[in-house]
């Protein structure tokens, strides 16, 4: 037979410490390496939650004076959330308008 007992130890387990640190921190660089596709997704979220999210007017309610709107009373969007209705800026109602986000 044989004159050697062979045993398989783990690789994993006998790292050197420098290894290990090399491994941790080549991971941490790949997480935070700035990518433009993360950088515009991060950009998009950020731009949501602080100004709210996109909106189209469908319809509006106004106060005419000789054929034409001089003030808006309300304005009727729909976008992300759905259906909101909102006062309008400055008596006027814009074509697209950002929103708060209604959470809840």
């Amino acid at each position: 037979m044989s004159e050697f007992d062979v045993e398989v130890a783990h690789g994993r387990d006998f790292l050197p410490v420098n290894t290990r640190k090399q491994r941790a921190l080549r991971a941490l660089r790949w997480l935070i390496r700035p990518r433009i596709k993360t950088w515009l997704v991060l950009g998009l979220v950020a731009g949501c939650l602080l100004y709210g999210t996109p909106h189209l007017l469908i319809t509006y309610r106004c106060h005419k004076s000789g054929g034409k709107c001089q003030v808006f009373a309300d304005c009727n969007y729909v976008g992300v959330q759905g259906w909101r209705a909102a006062y309008p800026d400055q008596g006027r109602c814009s074509y697209l308008r950002l929103l708060p986000i209604r959470w809840g």
